[in-house]
């Protein structure tokens, strides 16, 4: 979502104007906007031509509607936001009802109160950072980039640049001085920018057509751990393990379209699909042993897992792409206020990609949701044994 102007404040009525560039944006409005607010946009309108003209024509309008209604199909990816609007032109008169529809990469301003909720889900579709599904650094002597990619886009979240004295001129402590000062910048960077998001991106790719890239990982290594603390949903331990897992691949250049060499690259694109899925695939196998020693910690199917988050036994939710994004809306919004109940009691969630069969597809054999719970609960997987799904 690009955020033209304005910010969500919880508990404060206040203005913002977007883009929605991704379908979950049209998703996300779609929770967000409610009866009682007041939406802004631009439309068109047919209206009859002048009398000395036969036939109509299609007018721009300006709209102000003081929302009664908002519904989404996200096979069209239309958002529709039915209203009465509350400014009178020569074309929409003064409380007359209106519907507007909201395509991707059009304008809409929005006015209401935002609650925690919504002013919470609304940050998280606002910067790339919460959602990016890979971290790339770029990295040539004396300059850096961290780029963040998500499905359909990349955003350059940081530049670094510092000074490397010549070989020629300067002495090799000097330029040693230089490369670490350079590599500490790099990864405060790196680190200040990841922190933001609410988890890390699943992998750390750094490309360099020099050693920069080898010698930062080697120093990120070695100084990481000395950094204050990173946030409440990242530790030390965490990122130095993320930074230790990162990819190191050779480069023809430290700039943003080398990132084109990394992901079309077949062998990279497989090392970095592979790489992008150990976590699940580690969890998936974790669930296999679990299932083997029939475990009660372990709940699948949705009226066990729904069970299980009413008792806020949750530790670990695992679900698959495909249920987070249903065209079924009401299961959409099951899965995602179950999400965000996981998250505000301290638990993990994993969302698998189902086009991975090593993780997500295995996860949707299980009817694509399941639990690792924090104690046994006993009898939630009664339910669901009569109707046991195979897990190989």
């Amino acid at each position: 979502m690009k955020i033209l102007k304005g910010e969500a404040i919880p508990q404060e009525i206040t203005t913002v104007s977007v883009i929605p560039e991704r379908e979950p944006d049209l998703w996300c409005l779609y929770n967000i906007i409610e009866d009682g607010d007041t939406i802004f946009a631009t439309t068109t309108r047919k209206v009859q031509k002048s009398q000395s003209k036969e036939g109509s024509e299609r007018v721009k309008v300006k709209l102000c509607l003081e929302v009664k209604g908002v519904e989404y199909n996200p096979g069209d990816q239309v958002l529709r936001i039915s209203g009465i609007n509350k400014t009178e032109s020569k074309h929409i008169k003064l409380g007359q009802y209106h519907t507007f529809s909201l395509s991707l990469l059009s304008t809409l301003k929005i006015t209401k109160k935002w609650t925690h909720y919504h002013a919470h889900s609304f940050r998280l579709v606002s910067d790339i950072v919460h959602y990016a599904q890979i971290a790339v650094l770029l990295i040539i002597e004396g300059r850096a980039q961290l780029v963040l990619v998500a499905d359909d886009c990349s955003v350059v979240k940081a530049k670094i640049e510092h000074p490397i004295p010549h070989k020629s001129k300067f002495s090799n402590e000097k330029r040693s001085k230089a490369f670490n000062s350079f590599y500490n910048s790099t990864l405060l960077a790196v680190v200040q920018t990841l922190r933001q998001g609410s988890k890390l991106p699943r992998c750390l790719v750094i490309g360099s057509p020099d050693a920069s890239g080898e010698q930062f990982k080697s120093y990120a290594l070695s100084t990481v751990m000395s950094l204050p603390a990173l946030s409440s949903h990242t530790t030390k331990v965490e990122m130095k393990t993320f930074i230790e897992d990162s990819i190191l691949l050779l480069t023809s250049t430290g700039f943003k379209h080398a990132i084109k060499e990394i992901f079309t690259d077949p062998s990279t694109k497989h090392l970095v699909a592979d790489t992008a899925a150990a976590h699940d695939i580690a969890l998936i196998e974790k669930m296999r042993h679990m299932i083997e020693d029939d475990d009660e910690r372990l709940v699948y199917g949705e009226s066990a897992v729904m069970g299980a988050a009413d008792l806020d036994a949750i530790s670990t939710l695992m679900v698959t792409d495909e249920l987070m994004r249903s065209q079924d809306l009401e299961q959409r919004r099951r899965m995602h206020h179950l999400y965000d109940r996981v998250i505000h009691n301290g638990g993990k969630v994993t969302v698998m990609n189902t086009e991975h069969e090593g993780s997500g597809g295995r996860l949707k054999s299980l009817s694509g949701l399941a639990a690792i719970l924090l104690f046994p609960v006993p009898g939630l997987m009664e339910a669901e044994d009569s109707e046991e799904d195979s897990f190989d």
